[in-house]
């Protein structure tokens, strides 16, 4: 992990550093993460391009004491902290199991414009079509200290 901190010290990422970082599984075995054993940051754009390959993605922090995981193939969200695990349980078919992932930036300034807050929001769930072929949602919303609000 400290080629991630050396990346970001660089100068190599124009981003502020994000509390979590993400990691891609494949079908066939292909593990991709955020940040390359070289420190690269690698372009979210190659999961995109494999989407229909997916079969995990994770979300976690940096000493991965919290570690959030779609499964892709089930449809259901697992949380793992240093102290607990939980589960969605499988309620139903779920087919056309997709990944949602994006992050929203909010920027609080002062009266000068000057920036005083920058909080990065990270969004993570999956869509998927019910029995009837109704679209349906499962996002979680992961502040940057790990704490999150389930919805659909």
């Amino acid at each position: 992990m400290n080629s991630i901190i050396n990346n970001i010290e660089m100068g190599n990422n124009s981003m502020l550093p994000l509390s979590f970082h993400w990691t891609a599984k494949f079908n066939d075995g292909t593990i991709i993460e955020q940040f390359g054993e070289d420190g690269i940051d690698n372009n979210f754009k190659i999961v995109k391009e494999r989407f229909i390959d997916l079969k995990y993605f994770q979300l976690h922090n940096q000493d991965l004491s919290k570690i959030f995981t779609i499964d892709l193939e089930k449809g259901i969200i697992k949380f793992c902290d240093a102290q607990e695990f939980e589960e969605e349980k499988e309620k139903e078919i779920k087919n056309n199991i997709r990944l949602i992932y994006f992050r929203r930036h909010q920027r609080i300034f002062n009266g000068k414009m000057e920036e005083v807050k920058h909080v990065i929001i990270q969004y993570l769930g999956y869509q998927y079509q019910d029995i009837e072929g109704k679209n349906r949602k499962v996002i979680l919303k992961i502040d940057e200290n790990g704490k999150w609000v389930l919805g659909e």
